[in-house]
């Protein structure tokens, strides 16, 4: 049979086992010598109290917390592998499989995999594959469990930094329960944003420690547990400033006369040198991996198209936290950049809550670390650097959106506790809140059941997107629902004449149908678009193995090897022929080589006992 792909990546991780192939697509700071910060804080709000030294206080918050977090995720330990993305990082990746060991984890921090370098990452889905084994159920338990960590150490962050554990537990509970923090929960392969994440809040923690006491060994803590968050995901880089605008509010470190201010702005930045040093090498790192696999910009769009993509991508990341509706795994790239006009006015936009921001700063910092933190936090991802196929991902806003929470939860609670019964009206809006995205974020959880459930969503969502009709057709074909996947297949063909991966789909079903001749010319074709698709080579090669073309078909092998050097499939399709025409030992190297990748590959074993026979045969 053909063989039939299983994610969109650029980067191919092992295959599953050979069948046919469906493609888809620091110097002390001048305030250390202050009293701690928790003492400088005026009691006439309630963002001001004192913290509380009775840890009792936090039990219910913690209670609520971690039970509406499993009342909303509870379901997903129920949900299997989806087909997209999670078969390169778990469940086809030969490497993942074979569970945690010094082999695997040398190839974990060796080299950058599929665009990324997060070598903590891919052991942790290591470490759950020998946990777990391949229980889709263990590898989404452990989702789960990182994010409800993360939701309580925002709050033990917040609680401990500004004396507030009801708006605390507020700002925890957006970041827990808000529909666009489903997707790196229930998408195992976005593991890397909840570990990320993880390191983040350790940090963040430690930090607080810091600025209380602050100390060369303290930071030292800070920079570990930032560099283990770029190990797991390079979008954290941020954190040194981020850790700035902390220090503004509610850290209070730039202050000048007890007020939060500019005057101690040397030592705060000083400190952090080490950090900025350790971003810079990250940089460097992320753009070298994302380059390995051609991902960076591939349409070659200008500067000022993705400078107007970003603008225009901060104005709809505002736009899907505060009206989290049709929110699906994947938004296409639009044909063309944003129009002037459309870019002036969500620019005209931003500067608009900038200048507010900076404005009405004064009795109100939490505003400018707020937005602070939700701006550069998002930097990384927001467009310029065009990483990818997708516009816009709800996973991005997994850490961004707590800048927004930090900031609305406090001014919307310092305007309500100036009214009459404040408290009774901050208490019932609250409530509210957090009932409504409970019910968005169960709704959305569902989507997350199965492969097809995901993307008929997806389609539903975005109907315009090649990859998700793909991915659905490929489903459908691989459920047997021919008229349905030919649909979807020649939907995404439509959308995207040169998206080679559908076509490829499309021909594997010509090929299963028996219509042999037809199925090679469109891999033909398909060819003559793309001559580096490697699965298409390894198809036609198939193909003319049935029709004893086998010298052309073993250039096609050969060929779709040398482009995807661990392309299992192709490597046990070459030694198979190779054994068919009498090339025993050269066959064999091919056959060891497909299990060394794939230890449990069936084919490629029973292949291996047949060269072994002829071997013995023939002496």
């Amino acid at each position: 049979m053909a063989y039939i792909g299983s994610g969109d990546a650029s980067q191919p991780a092992a295959t599953a086992p050979y069948r046919t192939r469906l493609t888809d697509d620091a110097p002390r700071d001048p305030a250390a010598a202050k009293p701690p910060l928790r003492c400088h804080r005026k009691a006439v709000t309630e963002e001001h109290a004192e913290p509380s030294e009775d840890p009792s206080e936090h039990v219910p918050w913690v209670v609520l917390l971690v039970a509406t977090t499993a009342v909303v995720y509870f379901r997903v330990v129920g949900y299997d592998f989806v087909a997209y993305d999670d078969d390169l990082y778990v469940f086809a990746n030969s490497q993942v499989t074979s569970g945690l060991d010094a082999e695997s984890a040398s190839w974990a921090f060796r080299q950058p995999h599929i665009g990324h370098y997060h070598p903590l990452t891919w052991l942790s889905h290591m470490l759950d594959v020998t946990l777990f084994e391949l229980d889709a159920g263990g590898h989404h338990a452990t989702s789960l469990a990182i994010h409800a960590a993360n939701t309580l150490l925002l709050y033990a962050f917040f609680a401990r930094t500004t004396g507030s554990a009801a708006r605390a537990a507020m700002v925890a509970a957006l970041f827990a329960l808000h529909p666009l923090s489903v997707e790196p929960v229930a998408w195992i392969a976005s593991r890397k944003d909840v570990l990320s994440m993880l390191f983040v809040g350790l940090a963040l923690l430690l930090y607080a420690r810091h600025a209380e006491r602050p100390s060369a060994a303290r930071l030292a803590w800070v920079a570990l547990f930032y560099v283990l968050g770029l190990l797991t995901k390079s979008m954290v880089i941020m954190l040194p400033v981020v850790l700035l605008f902390l220090d503004y509010w509610p850290l209070r470190r730039w202050r000048r006369d007890g007020d939060a201010g500019w005057g101690s702005a040397r030592g705060v930045v000083v400190e952090k040198v080490p950090l900025f040093l350790i971003a810079i090498g990250a940089v460097g790192l992320m753009l070298y991996s994302a380059s390995l696999i051609g991902v960076m910009n591939a349409r070659g769009t200008p500067l000022l198209g993705r400078l107007s993509t970003s603008v225009a991508n901060y104005g709809e990341y505002l736009l899907m936290l505060s009206w989290p509706l049709d929110l699906a795994v994947h938004y296409p790239l639009p044909d063309e950049t944003p129009g002037v006009g459309v870019t002036l006015v969500w620019l005209a936009s931003l500067l608009l809550v900038s200048g507010l921001v900076w404005r009405f700063r004064r009795g109100r910092e939490y505003l400018v670390a707020g937005w602070g933190i939700f701006l550069v936090t998002l930097l990384p991802v927001v467009g310029l650097l065009e990483l990818g196929a997708h516009v816009r991902a709800d996973r991005y806003m997994y850490l961004p959106a707590v800048g927004i929470f930090v900031l609305g939860v406090w001014l919307v609670g310092d305007q309500l506790l100036k009214l009459e019964r404040g408290r009774l009206f901050s208490i019932a809006v609250g409530g509210a809140t957090v009932l409504t995205l409970v019910v968005l974020s169960f709704t959305q959880v569902t989507h997350w059941r199965d492969s097809e459930t995901l993307f008929r969503h997806a389609v539903a969502v975005a109907p315009e997107s090649p990859r998700m009709h793909n991915l659905l057709g490929r489903e459908l074909a691989n459920r047997g629902e021919m008229r349905g996947a030919v649909h979807h297949l020649t939907t995404a063909v439509r959308l995207r004449p040169d998206y080679v991966k559908p076509r490829n789909n499309l021909a594997v079903i010509l090929w299963r149908s028996g219509r042999v001749d037809e199925a090679i010319g469109a891999y033909r074709e398909i060819l003559a678009i793309d001559p580096d698709y490697a699965s298409a080579h390894a198809n036609l090669a198939l193909a003319l193995r049935s029709q004893s073309s086998s010298a052309e078909a073993e250039k096609h092998y050969r060929r779709a090897i040398e482009l995807e050097a661990e392309y299992v499939n192709a490597h046990v399709g070459l030694g198979e022929l190779l054994l068919e025409t009498g090339r025993v030992p050269e066959a064999r190297r091919q056959l060891e080589r497909a299990l060394e990748l794939s230890p449990d590959h069936a084919g490629a074993r029973k292949a291996l006992n047949a060269a072994n026979s002829a071997r013995t045969d023939d002496g």
